[in-house]
């Protein structure tokens, strides 16, 4: 069940990202990305998750962190969570909430766009 939960996820970043050729768009983008952790949270994968952050924080947070989180996760659309995505340069996107509030920054690493703050807690 839950890697079933996974593949909807991964599906659901991929068709999320815009193909329009803006670095915030894509399925290989910092909203993609995005997308993918958030779902992650919602499915309580403390393990799954881990990869989507910088190595300083993999081992930062606990289960009991993430399932907290994904309980609160439930009142916020994605929309709500990622409202604007700021390039800061190529491999740094500031991601702000719809609120304006800055939610994390994700910086690519190997081609993958990781988390560099523990952003549910």
């Amino acid at each position: 069940m839950r890697y079933l939960a996974l593949l909807t996820i991964f599906v659901s970043a991929a068709a999320c990202g815009d193909v329009s050729g803006d670095p915030a768009g894509g399925a290989d983008s910092p909203r993609a990305a995005m997308v993918a952790q958030i779902g992650l949270v919602r499915s309580a994968a403390t393990e799954h998750l881990r990869p989507h952050f910088t190595e300083r924080l993999r081992n930062k947070f606990s289960d009991d962190d993430v399932v907290g989180a994904a309980k609160d996760l439930g009142e916020y659309d994605v929309d709500d969570l990622i409202g604007t995505i700021e390039m800061e340069d190529a491999d740094r996107a500031k991601i702000k909430m719809a609120n304006g509030r800055t939610l994390t920054t994700l910086v690519r690493r190997n081609g993958r766009w990781l988390a560099d703050t523990i952003w549910f807690r």
